[in-house]
């Protein structure tokens, strides 16, 4: 018996790699390393750091697969981070710790110099930028901001190009001038073309992209100087002032509005706010304030001024309030259809880092945020007293009540807590000494929950056993709280398969991204997931199901994952090349060599050798395999064996080859030949079947519509019995009001601790 193994003591260039515990070691120590303004990190793909995590034991929990050939990580392959357009950019709108890892510069140079960087990619480098005012944090610039630029003179021909929030306005006119080729003895100037007609100077050269405002899709237009001096655009005038918050203070910058984009009149606070990227969210919100009377009249007289608490260390120096004033005023001024509010979404940037950018927020996240922030800049009271809380003690409602209300606005007293705060009276009752308490707590806004569906759909692709069976696709409808053990058994009764011989795995370009066991979670099959579950033999049969992976030539995975069963410690060639044969056998129609191969003397070759049901030839035993058999090395064109000297052989060689190779189908474990088909293998856990095709041989062979088809189970298009009826205001309020029961972990202390 040979058992498949790689020597993996070697990276591929052949550059020995430290034990397990050295990398294990020298990777945890600078992962725990804080992020510093300045540095750079490197984005790596999750599933190859976790792969690489188990290889060497990372986490002591997960010790079965240590140093094991078939959990072998391989090179490291971040293409799932990247875009398929060939572009080299990374996907939009990754999470960190989910689609994306962060590393330090040490650590992503080591894991590189270990096990290299697939053929092809480029290491995703990024900067650390500072974002915050009072509570400055440090945290990676993932996704640099994009702008469109063009000249003066060509406003139609746009460059998009991307920069960091921490380039400065004078770093952007210089790359502006060299794109465009702007003379050296002219003068230049910047500007923000923020709508059709409107544009707004970019003086500053030392404030920074992130400081001015600009979003991502921004145009900006270069103006340079004509011979004689004078200026292309007309001369700013001041009718049109924007407020910009520059290194802590409010300065003028100069606008100016041609064509209609200037009403002369308009009615009062009727005034719309133009979008800064994707803040629709921010809007909404400061129309709802704004057309809030009192709080409009209170800013609208001026009467903000006059409470400035810019002492506060919970406040923001009085900059949110006085810029929410500010836009206050324009809105009501009568004088414009519509405004920026850029100055008000930079000061919140400012104090708020989680708003920083123009992506898509939560409205009601930055109505806490605004409300809280002016109830902090407007607080009359300036130094605290300290104040002891009483328990309710079985005193009247109305007096705890008093008194909870006295006792916050000796701490908090604004034009916010006049006009929005109120008290909640909620109520516990101790589970082991029946011990009541009442207390009244200070709010400003109900955060009420929905009466959500406690079930959810979820398709499911079965992959029956009987491979001449199309896969059907079934919906099932299952507890949000349930196990993948109850998502067999729902299949159970619609396949009438035994729950026990169904695998369910999670299928992500065209590998098994996870293969789940019964006691995992149904919260771990996200929505967008392609689940499959495949039938396979009782586990009384002894069989075991091993991934197969499919590959045509060098361009990566590129087939329809499925199993073969078999025992792991006793399999042979002869019988994986048989069942993978059968499994395919729907889609794979049978093959002589002149249906494919072009090589010499193709119509003399034997077909009858070896061959399996489907035409395709036999082969056996298994070979260690060494750096240079590994499949992704070879040329898509080039024959996977016969051949010599780059030389096509007289005859034609098998239409694909099986191999062992590493989870992440990156790493060849062991190549199988055709000389002893009977020759026993053993295939160690985690490793996959690779069926390596030959490209002409795969177009030949393979129906690859038929490959991803199936039928669909009437289930799919079912419609829901009854209709769900539409959510009531009310039935919030009741949901949010309802008793809640408490634990015997939240037991009183005096229950607790035996104080009765």
């Amino acid at each position: 018996m040979v058992v498949c193994s790689s020597n993996t003591s070697m990276n591929e260039g052949g550059i020995p790699l430290p034990s397990l515990q050295e990398q294990k070691n020298a990777i945890f120590k600078l992962c725990q390393l804080p992020l510093k303004t300045g540095e750079t990190w490197y984005l790596i793909d999750p599933v190859w750091f976790k792969q690489w995590k188990r290889y060497v034991g990372y986490d002591d929990r997960d010790s079965a697969l240590v140093g094991q050939p078939s959990s072998f990580p391989g090179p490291i392959d971040n293409s799932p981070l990247l875009k398929d357009d060939g572009s080299g950019e990374i996907r939009e709108q990754m999470l960190d710790s989910v689609d994306y890892e962060l590393l330090p510069e040490e650590a992503w140079t080591r894991l590189q110099q270990w096990y290299t960087l697939a053929a092809g990619q480029q290491p995703i480098a990024r900067k650390v930028i500072e974002t915050g005012v009072f509570m400055k944090q440090a945290k990676v610039e993932v996704y640099l901001l994009e702008l469109k630029l063009c000249e003066n003179s060509n406003l139609d021909h746009q460059i998009t190009k991307s920069f960091s929030k921490e380039d400065t306005i004078g770093h952007l006119e210089r790359t502006m001038r060299e794109l465009f080729g702007a003379r050296a003895d002219r003068d230049s100037r910047v500007w923000n073309r923020y709508t059709t007609n409107t544009y707004e100077q970019l003086a500053d050269r030392e404030a920074t992209i992130s400081s001015a405002g600009l979003y991502v899709g921004q145009i900006i237009v270069l103006e340079v100087q004509n011979e004689d001096g004078s200026w292309p655009r007309p001369r700013p005038s001041s009718s049109g002032v924007l407020g910009s918050l520059t290194n802590g203070s409010i300065v003028d910058k100069k606008s100016y509005s041609v064509g209609h984009g200037y009403i002369s009149s308009h009615q009062p606070g009727l005034c719309g706010l133009s979008n800064l990227g994707n803040t629709c969210f921010m809007s909404s919100v400061l129309q709802c304030l704004s057309n809030t009377p009192p709080l409009a009249l209170y800013f609208l007289e001026n009467r903000h001024l006059a409470e400035l608490n810019t002492e506060n260390p919970l406040g923001m120096r009085g900059e949110i309030a006085r810029a929410f004033g500010s836009l206050v005023q324009e809105m009501w001024s009568g004088r414009h259809q519509s405004t920026v509010p850029r100055t008000f979404k930079h000061q919140v940037s400012r104090f708020a880092p989680q708003f920083s950018g123009y992506q898509q927020h939560d409205s009601q996240e930055m109505l806490t945020f605004i409300l809280d922030a002016l109830h902090e800049d407007l607080n009359r009271i300036h130094k605290k007293p300290y104040i002891e809380l009483r328990d309710s003690g079985g005193r009247p409602d109305a007096e705890v009540a008093a008194e909870a209300w006295d006792n916050y606005r000796r701490r908090n007293t604004s034009v916010i807590v006049d006009m929005f705060y109120g008290l909640l009276k909620s109520t516990v009752v101790c589970p082991e000494c029946s011990k009541v308490s009442v207390t009244f707590d200070p709010h400003c806004m109900l955060q009420l929950p929905l009466p959500v569906k406690r079930e959810r759909t979820i398709e499911v692709r079965v992959v029956w056993a009987e491979s001449s069976r199309r896969p059907v696709l079934y919906k099932v409808t299952l507890p949000k709280q349930g196990s993948i053990q109850d998502l067999c058994r729902a299949l159970e009764r619609l396949t009438k398969v035994p729950h026990d011989c169904l695998v369910v795995v999670d299928v992500y370009h065209n590998k098994f991204h996870k293969i789940f066991t019964g006691a995992d979670s149904l919260k771990d099959i996200n929505d967008k997931d392609v689940i499959f579950a495949f039938e396979t033999p009782p586990p009384s049969s002894g069989l075991q199901p091993v991934p197969v992976y499919v590959r045509r030539g060098d361009v990566g995975v590129g087939g329809a994952p499925f199993f073969v069963c078999v025992r792991r410690d006793r399999t042979s060639y002869a019988e994986l090349s048989e069942k993978v044969a059968a499994a395919t056998a729907r889609y794979v129609r049978p093959l002589v060599p002149s249906d494919w191969w072009t090589g010499p003397e193709a119509a003399d070759v034997p077909t009858d050798s070896g061959a399996l049901p489907n035409g395709t030839a036999a082969v056996g035993g298994a070979e260690a395999a060494t750096p240079d058999d590994d499949p992704a090395e070879k040329p898509a064109d080039e024959p996977m064996e016969g051949a010599e000297g780059g030389e096509k052989p007289s005859a034609a060689p098998a239409p694909y080859q099986l191999q062992l190779v590493n989870s992440s189908a990156n790493t060849c474990l062991a190549r199988l030949s055709a000389e002893q088909p009977q020759r026993q293998v053993a295939v160690p856990p985690g490793a996959v079947i690779l069926v390596q095709w030959q490209p002409a041989a795969f177009a030949a062979a393979v129906d690859t519509l038929e490959m991803d088809a199936r039928d669909e189970h009437e289930s799919v298009n079912a419609r829901p019995s009854t209709r769900r009826p539409a959510i009531q205001l009310s039935d919030c309020i009741d949901l949010f009001t309802s008793t809640e029961k408490l634990g015997v972990n939240d037991a009183c202390s005096s229950s607790r601790y035996g104080f009765n």
